[in-house]
């Protein structure tokens, strides 16, 4: 949705200004950098920059996806970096192959790496509680209430990440036992009738979870 976009491209605009402090803190402190000129100076810098933009196209972040583990994070995050790297050599040798970047590009891309994987843990550590406080969240709703169905239930609810309210779930029956926040909506009937009413008068939420036997194929 627009929020999960807006968090996207924020965090991507984020991982440019990262670079860029990285590579004017280069610029001022490394030996290399400090004996090159003006000009050369900036052709490094854009062209980390276009390589950032490349890898960025593919190995973009993913912390504002709802079913997303700290591993997969962390494994773009890699990927990210070392791809701004190889690709920042391959761009810096085709304008000049006499260039010697690599001892220079190797540090670069690991205080990348570094900071990346801080920053990026504090920005789903934001996300997190930015959707535990309401925002950004999906609403659910259960038709046919079994194991299959609560742990569906409990993969998307006991994690804050994911964002998910559950509404409640239509049975053809009230189920004891079940957790407090699952609230009884009424029978699959009820929801039936419901539907052929329209979609108007149906609050449902934003998705619907339906698992019903295979003989119920009318039903589904």
């Amino acid at each position: 949705n627009q929020t999960n976009s807006f968090i996207k491209w924020m965090v991507i605009i984020g991982d440019f200004v990262l670079l860029n402090v990285i590579l004017f803190g280069f610029m001022h402190l490394h030996p290399i950098m400090l004996e090159w000129s003006w000009d050369r100076n900036r052709i490094f810098i854009m062209a980390c920059n276009f390589a950032l933009l490349l890898s960025e196209w593919h190995f973009h972040t993913v912390i504002q996806e709802r079913l997303v583990s700290a591993g997969d994070v962390l494994r773009r995050i890699i990927l990210l970096a070392m791809s701004q790297t190889l690709l920042s050599y391959i761009v810096l040798k085709l304008i000049d192959k006499r260039l010697a970047t690599a001892p220079l590009l190797v540090p670069i891309g690991l205080t990348l790496l570094v900071v990346m994987v801080v920053v990026r843990f504090l920005e789903r550590q934001g996300v997190k509680h930015y959707r535990m406080r309401g925002g950004n969240t999906r609403t659910i709703t259960f038709v046919g209430i079994n194991s299959e169905q609560m742990e569906v239930y409990n993969l998307l609810t006991k994690n804050p990440m994911t964002g998910y309210r559950v509404k409640g779930y239509y049975a053809y029956e009230e189920m004891p036992g079940l957790p407090e926040e699952l609230k009884w909506l009424g029978t699959i009937d009820s929801l039936l009738d419901q539907l052929d009413e329209g979609p108007e008068p149906l609050q449902i939420g934003d998705e619907l979870y339906v698992c019903l036997s295979r003989r119920e194929k009318e039903t589904i």
